[in-house]
């Protein structure tokens, strides 16, 4: 902090309905399938991400498509962690995540 000012707090936890690692970032599996159609899904989970964890990170980013690849992309934990072999939540498994990210 004294360096750089600022920090990110990760929440990585499991639970037993799933065999998958959740990063939390306070949006819910649900908000990402709320919306069906990409365009207004997408302005749903900026909207969403302007209140979760991820808040000052998506704050520098003005385009939505980079907003939503902190959540969803290949600039997501999530994605890394998938990368890496480690089965992740939310990640490129969500049904609809090629259409948001898109």
């Amino acid at each position: 902090m004294a360096t750089y000012g600022e920090g990110h707090y990760l929440d990585i936890h499991g639970n037993n309905s799933s065999s998958r690692v959740m990063v939390g970032n306070l949006i819910r599996r649900m908000d990402f399938e709320k919306e069906k159609e990409p365009h207004a899904a997408r302005l749903f989970l900026c909207k969403k991400l302007a209140l979760s964890s991820l808040r000052t990170l998506a704050e520098r980013k003005t385009r939505e498509d980079a907003k939503m690849q902190l959540l969803l992309g290949d600039q997501s934990l999530a994605y890394l962690m998938e990368r890496e072999g480690i089965a992740s939540t939310p990640g490129l498994f969500l049904p609809n995540n090629e259409l948001l990210l898109n």
